[in-house]
């Protein structure tokens, strides 16, 4: 690397550290109750939730559609949001827990070194130190911040991050797993995408016409690995680890009103529900005539949430009354029924589906389920 192009990439790390690591970056401040900036950040104090952003489901007529609603907290831009969720939607969830000011970088996360191996990035990290352990760096030798006995970290795009991050496992047990930040349903910890889930350093409290509640920030971004447990109250908790640059920990002041104030580290004001298991439909629809008889013969049963491998059993099938046998897998919210032998000429089937169905997380189906078709003559 030449020297232009190092004083560049110097420049560019600096406005990294203004974003990442200052908690104000010199945004004047205006009147109201406390410091609160232009930009709806507020660096004194604790680190305090001003909105939780999930997708709702609403529905649009004979449809349902998932949309972005506030599940905690309020904002002038979002009048139509009453700021309460009852129904969070299941699948591709995104949770945004945004926050009043910007925090040390990689409080939750480890990168991945050069030579493959992961190592937690220590919190008080600097844009310099980890200038010093890219793998691109004429200052390798001098890495003393991450990675320094493993090669330094690779920064293929140059912006002084490593490319591969991760959330940091702070359970030693390998058979457990316990993240900085987590998702509580009913008690149940929700299983998070470490490779997807992080605190986005960028965004404030100005709305963003074309990214809506999504450009709400800093917030923690945290991605369920198979969705919400259903028909739940869900929150968020935090380890003692996550603090801002004074040592506050997070907490949640009542409707995300910053001036309210809160208790360091109490963030029990977060609550929101989840929809119920719910069946969508299955093929051949309930009701159906005619079916054709002969080669393979399924039955394909969609849900809104994935289910349960472990609660087939609650699923049954009989043909004329009699046992049906069948084998079942589950792709996400779809189950799969394959029948031992084909459909049979006129014959009533008929499926039952019991509460012992559960979703991924264990949240059960509501009340039975019962679909009947006949095949042709």
């Amino acid at each position: 690397m030449n020297t232009a192009q190092k004083s560049s990439s110097t420049q560019m790390l600096i406005v990294f550290g203004c974003l990442q690591l200052v908690a104000s970056c010199g945004e004047e401040a205006i009147s109201g109750g406390g410091a609160v900036n232009t930009f709806g950040l507020e660096p004194d104090g604790p680190p305090m939730v001003r909105q939780v952003v999930v997708l709702e489901q609403i529905q649009d007529g004979d449809r349902f559609l998932p949309v972005e609603g506030l599940a905690f907290g309020s904002h002038p831009k979002a009048e139509d949001d009453d700021g309460q969720v009852s129904t969070a939607y299941i699948q591709q969830q995104r949770v945004r827990v945004v926050v009043d000011e910007r925090l040390p970088p990689f409080l939750l996360e480890e990168a991945e070194c050069a030579d493959g191996v992961f190592e937690r990035i220590p919190p008080s990290s600097t844009a310099e130190t980890l200038l010093d352990c890219a793998d691109w760096s004429p200052t390798l030798s001098d890495c003393t911040g991450l990675c320094n006995e493993h090669g330094g970290f690779i920064d293929g795009f140059i912006d002084g991050l490593p490319d591969s991050r991760r959330l940091f496992d702070f359970d030693e047990d390998p058979d457990s797993v316990e993240y900085g930040v987590s998702l509580v349903c009913d008690g149940v910890s929700v299983a998070l995408d470490p490779l997807y889930s992080h605190f986005e350093q960028t965004g404030t409290q100005v709305m963003d016409p074309q990214r809506g509640l999504r450009g709400l920030g800093p917030a923690f971004v945290l991605v369920p690995l198979l969705g919400l447990r259903t028909n739940s109250t869900c929150g968020v908790s935090f380890r003692p680890e996550v603090v801002d640059i004074d040592g506050n920990r997070i907490c949640a002041p009542e409707g995300g009103v910053i001036e309210a104030g809160c208790e360091d580290g109490d963030v029990s004001l977060i609550q929101f529900g989840t929809n119920p298991l719910k069946f969508f439909g299955s093929a051949p629809s309930d009701g159906a005539t005619d079916i054709s008889v002969g080669g393979a013969s399924a039955v394909h049963l969609s849900f809104n949430a994935p289910i349960s491998r472990d609660s087939f059993s609650a699923i049954t099938l009989t043909g004329n009354q009699s046992p049906v046998g069948f084998t079942a897998l589950s792709v996400l919210s779809e189950v799969h029924i394959n029948l031992d032998a084909p459909f049979t000429a006129a014959t009533e089937y008929e499926l039952t589906i019991s509460t012992e169905l559960t979703d991924a997380s264990g949240g059960p189906l509501g009340a039975p389920i019962v679909v009947r078709w006949t095949t042709v003559p």
